[in-house]
């Protein structure tokens, strides 16, 4: 396929981004991996979603901040970590469900999902070019709170267990609180996901090796040149037309505006 070589080479890019978002769904009898940031994006039809093909893509190490949600797989990789905070949400919720008449219960994950949303709102505060004046002491009182919060042992085992989850990746849920850019939540992934889902259930996936990797070439670099704002059909053009264009026009670093 024509866009192989460009393709390589944004994926071969991924290992040198200050930050990734992470995310899979399944993929008749495989997995679709999606490795993103606020200016690429790179697919990856797998056999599983375990820390092998994580590893095939970064390495034992990455040197940036990985965002992705609970997945067993992301903890095999050495480097710093955003877990999802609105996958958190979600989480609590089925709790607080589970949990609907039992006052003492309901009331812990209240205020847990306070906590985690007070995160959020910080994070998003982080986003403009000046920090309110006292957002370090917001900061420490939230992180603070939170951990109080997570230190409580619980007496359903079930509950405790998804506590001691949570307080085993505490680092990972307050990553995005000390790095400017790094985001609290997995959703742009989700989000470049989507449009592969949708031709999945359309499509039921696909049927030969040569198909999964038009997929994901011919994906990855559509994404890509959208997320870098140029026109999709004029750069599949440029790309069966005249490749060194095509490739010209997308950048494959972040910092390139």
């Amino acid at each position: 396929i024509r866009g192989s070589p460009l393709y390589e080479k944004l994926k071969d890019s991924l290992k040198d981004k200050p930050y990734l978002n992470v995310d899979e769904t399944g993929w008749k009898d495989k997995w679709l991996w999606c490795y993103a940031d606020e200016r690429h994006a790179v697919y990856r039809i797998e056999s599983g979603r375990g820390q092998k093909e994580l590893r095939g893509v970064l390495g034992d190490t990455y040197k940036g901040v990985l965002i992705s949600d609970f997945l067993g797989a992301y903890n095999g990789i050495l480097s710093l970590k955003q877990r999802c905070l609105v996958h958190a949400l979600r989480l609590v919720d089925k709790w607080l469900t589970y949990y609907g008449t039992d006052p003492e219960m309901v009331k812990y994950f209240v205020n847990l999902k306070a906590a985690v949303k007070r995160i959020i709102r910080l994070n998003n505060q982080m986003k403009k070019k000046r920090l309110p004046n006292n957002f370090s002491l917001r900061k420490a009182d939230t992180v603070g709170r939170l951990r109080r919060i997570l230190n409580k042992e619980l007496e359903p085992i079930r509950a405790d267990k998804f506590r001691k989850k949570l307080l085993d990746h505490f680092d990972e849920l307050v990553t995005c609180l000390n790095y400017k850019g790094i985001a609290s939540h997995n959703n742009l992934v989700e989000r470049l996901l989507r449009t592969s889902v949708i031709m999945r259930k359309i499509t039921f996936g696909n049927r030969s090796k040569e198909g999964e990797l038009n997929h994901a070439v011919i994906m990855s670099l559509v994404q890509t040149a959208r997320l870098q704002n140029l026109n999709p059909l004029p750069f599949l053009r440029a790309l069966l037309t005249n490749p060194e264009k095509a490739a010209g026009a997308i950048s494959l670093n972040l910092s390139s505006k």
